[in-house]
């Protein structure tokens, strides 16, 4: 069965979260789940991690994610103290136990920990779309270049298309 199928039915689903956190070339997968899950080459550790769930208001800066994981899980040491000199980022996939696909359901980064109890530890989450420092495109995208003609970024040679006018009184 697809994914669609097994998720859509009412008996058939066993859902499975998946997380994966990466702090430049170091990735750590997990499940929340009894056994270690292996989704598309990757081996997701079993952890006792859960989620606040998604939230989708409309407003991306609003909606956090909370994911409370022991405080000795490498990402929770790593953010104890001085925050890190670079973003981790979140991917929460969804799986169903049998099924080989597992498609994301939530990107976004850890903006911020708190400690939830004596053994562990709360990252609050923001969307991707959250970090978005401006709205809309940054460039206006026409068929063959995104750049405005004769500008900066523009390779193309004003002196090679010049075209010599003279005006008659």
């Amino acid at each position: 069965m697809t994914f669609d199928v097994i998720e859509r039915s009412n008996q058939d689903g066993l859902p499975v979260a998946l997380y994966e956190f990466q702090f430049g070339s170091t990735v750590w997968r997990y499940c929340g789940d009894e056994e270690d899950i292996t989704v598309g080459g990757n081996v997701y550790s079993a952890l006792a991690i859960q989620d606040g769930g998604i939230r989708m208001t409309g407003e991306p800066a609003d909606d956090t994610m909370s994911i409370t994981v022991d405080s000795t899980m490498p990402i929770a040491v790593m953010l104890n103290g001085a925050p890190p000199s670079d973003t981790i980022w979140v991917n929460i996939r969804r799986h169903h136990h049998g099924d080989t696909d597992a498609p994301i359901v939530w990107v976004g980064y850890i903006s911020s920990r708190q400690q939830a109890t004596s053994k562990s530890v709360t990252l609050k989450c923001k969307m991707l779309t959250a970090g978005f420092a401006r709205d809309g495109l940054r460039l206006s995208y026409g068929r063959q270049c995104p750049h405005a003609l004769y500008g900066i970024d523009c390779r193309v040679d004003k002196e090679a298309f010049a075209v010599v006018v003279e005006v008659e009184n």
